[in-house]
């Protein structure tokens, strides 16, 4: 299962990153995309909360209440997780990000882990709040999009009218145009999911979990600042994973099946950055494969 949530998982996940179209850049035609994931696996693409894509609600009240909680109890026996782990460790890896690539200066981070975390995340609120707006500001100009018209190309494709009939979207004729992400409903909470990665070992299931190692939204800092929450001990050590006679990227696993990769040269939508890689990388998950360790000496030798 493909989940925004709070995005789109149809423009964004379909048509942009796994699906078996993307958009042309005329906006209004398509063409197939060979390393698609229903190629090795079926996937359903779902639209959540209430007001994301075609998703909407008869109810007023769908559009105020929600967030990760409400999300949840709408998809009953779905356990749905994704890069945003918890938000502490997240906010913090995603700051170190910036700075580690020279995108903030010192005086910026510094005031940052000064100020937003553990101890003093309640009376120097004032302070932390200048600080990342600060730094959002220095890095809000940059548009890391693979093309940065990707979403304009999806989003006049999707409000196509003869794309929505064929789609049997917009029955109702909502009164606003399709949009990746939702402005009209209020997110509410965020729900700390490690305790889900938990549950879910105790259970004896096999979890992944990947990040573009050039992803600046959730980047590789917030998941293994994340991950180390967990206290689990490495079972296998960090090593470079094998795709195409190159470095397809990094991979180590803990004690209790948990497995984290990077895909190497990706950013936020992984299979849009790094198509191969990431279809690779789905493949051994599906088959329960390891990744490969790429040998260095081997090349090295030649």
């Amino acid at each position: 299962m493909f989940l925004g949530p709070g995005c789109s998982s149809l423009g964004y996940g379909a048509m942009e990153e796994l699906g078996p179209f993307r958009v042309a850049s005329d906006g209004r035609t398509l063409y197939r995309n060979k390393y698609a994931w229903n190629n090795v696996a079926n996937v359903l693409f779902l639209e959540s909360p209430v007001g994301v894509g075609f998703s909407y609600s008869n109810n007023t009240i769908d559009y105020i209440v929600t967030g990760d909680k409400q999300t949840a109890l709408d998809n009953y026996a779905f356990l749905i997780g994704n890069g945003a782990i918890n938000d502490l460790t997240d906010d913090k890896g995603m700051h170190d990000y910036f700075w580690s690539h020279a995108l903030i200066p010192d005086e910026i981070i510094d005031t940052i882990h000064n100020n937003c975390y553990p101890p003093h995340t309640t009376e120097q609120y004032d302070l932390c709040h200048k600080a990342k707006k600060v730094a959002w500001g220095l890095v809000g100009a940059i548009d890391e999009n693979f093309d940065p018209c990707s979403d304009s190309y999806v989003q006049n494709y999707l409000n196509l009218p003869e794309v929505q009939t064929a789609l049997h979207a917009n029955v109702t004729g909502l009164k606003y145009p399709w949009s990746a992400c939702s402005s009209t409903n209020q997110w509410t909470d965020s729900v700390d999911t490690l305790p889900l990665f938990t549950e879910l070992m105790n259970a004896s299931l096999r979890v992944w979990m990947y990040n573009g190692d050039v992803d600046g939204r959730v980047p590789v800092t917030s998941t293994r600042y994340s991950l180390k929450e967990l206290k689990l001990p490495v079972a296998t050590k960090w090593y470079p994973w094998a795709f195409s006679e190159e470095v397809g990227g990094y991979a180590f696993a803990y004690q209790g099946n948990l497995t984290f990769a990077t895909i190497r040269g990706a950013g936020h939508e992984v299979p849009s950055y790094q198509p191969g890689r990431a279809l690779a990388y789905i493949k051994h998950f599906l088959s329960g494969t390891s990744l490969p360790i790429f040998h260095v000496d081997a090349y090295e030798n030649e």
